[in-house]
């Protein structure tokens, strides 16, 4: 380590420096995801979905590793048949990937034109793909996730009822059923999202209420060393979530919070990875600034780490550092430090 302020080590530095006295001292026992636990469960009496609760789940996998057979083809038009007539098997979805990933973005253009995103969305939601092989639906979102560029594309998916599809797949999978698939369905979620617009029905529904569970998910995944990619995904959706939530949707967005102190201790795993930094912190700014208070068992163990993330960053001796991971690191200590120390008198919510 250079000299300067660096993010302090689980062996060097208790669990109550980050995450906070989330308990009274009749709780000192208690072990840090105890703590944590309980604090989630004091901000909002949650009841966890079956199919997100699980002790043993499976981290994001690389779904590039499934198609292993594909090959690159040039013959569009006779590969999106396949797709559709052909009975949605394996062998022409690896063959998409394969070539979507050659190609990059006028071959996934070309392709996205052709109806190819509605042709795959089929495969990932439908009948077709809930019946055939488990890889089929793991495909399709993977498909999907190297088909979808830009906005238009994004559109494609959202015009053919894409998120509610998606959304409906992550409730019935969650992560005690295909979490390989749930993974690639977050992924195509974080591609997509951002092209509804602030006005979409979706920020007002509790559809989303999902990401909760999916945060709890990817804060505890196995093996530990592969959570960063899903850790980032799921913050990248949440902070867009958190940012346009709204009316009495804006609820469901509260047990976040319990979540932070976590999230805060997972990030020391982390202190290498500048997308994970970046989305958390994006997650973290978004909280920061929609809330009217925060607990200090919240506050303080952010303003800390923030404090500390920026002195790295100032000092150089994080490895793959950016601007954007330095300059959201600043907004959230800023906006952190703006929150009241107390909640305001007659608020009966801490979100606006």
């Amino acid at each position: 380590q250079a000299s300067g302020t660096s993010l302090p080590s689980p062996s060097t530095q208790p669990f109550s420096v980050w995450s906070g006295n989330m308990a009274g001292a009749a709780d000192a026992q208690l072990t840090p995801e105890e703590r944590a636990r309980a604090a989630l469960m004091k901000m909002r009496d949650l009841v966890p979905r079956t199919s997100w609760n699980s002790d043993s789940d499976a981290g994001f996998l690389p779904l590039s590793t499934v198609a292993t057979s594909g090959r690159v083809r040039n013959d569009a038009p006779a590969l999106l048949a396949e797709l559709v007539h052909g009975g949605g098997g394996q062998a022409p979805l690896e063959d998409l990937c394969v070539t979507l990933r050659s190609g990059g973005y006028e071959v996934a253009e070309s392709f996205c034109d052709a109806g190819a995103v509605e042709s795959t969305l089929a495969l990932l939601t439908g009948d077709a793909g809930a019946s055939g092989e488990v890889n089929v639906r793991r495909l399709a979102a993977e498909a999907l996730w190297l088909m979808i560029y830009d906005h238009e594309s994004s559109q494609r998916l959202i015009k053919a009822g894409g998120h509610g599809q998606v959304i409906k797949l992550l409730r019935e999978e969650g992560s005690r059923g295909d979490a390989a698939l749930s993974g690639g369905a977050l992924r195509v979620l974080g591609e997509t999202l951002y092209s509804e617009t602030r006005k979409a029905d979706l920020w007002e529904s509790p559809d989303l209420e999902l990401l909760v569970e999916a945060l709890d998910w990817a804060l505890k995944a196995e093996p530990a060393s592969c959570r960063g990619p899903l850790l980032a995904t799921v913050c990248n959706i949440a902070a867009l979530w958190v940012a346009r939530v709204r009316g009495a949707a804006i609820a469901t967005v509260l047990p976040l919070v319990g979540l932070m102190p976590r999230l805060l201790q997972e990030l020391r795993s982390w202190r290498d990875d500048a997308d994970v930094l970046f989305q958390s912190s994006r997650l973290l700014h978004a909280l920061s600034t929609r809330c009217h208070f925060w607990p200090e068992n919240v506050r303080e163990p952010t303003l800390a780490a923030m404090r500390a993330l920026s002195q790295m960053q100032h000092d150089e001796t994080l490895e793959g550092s950016s601007d954007e991971v330095r300059a959201c690191s600043k907004k959230v200590l800023q906006a952190v430090e703006k929150l009241p120390t107390s909640p305001p008198a007659g608020c009966l919510s801490m979100m606006d």
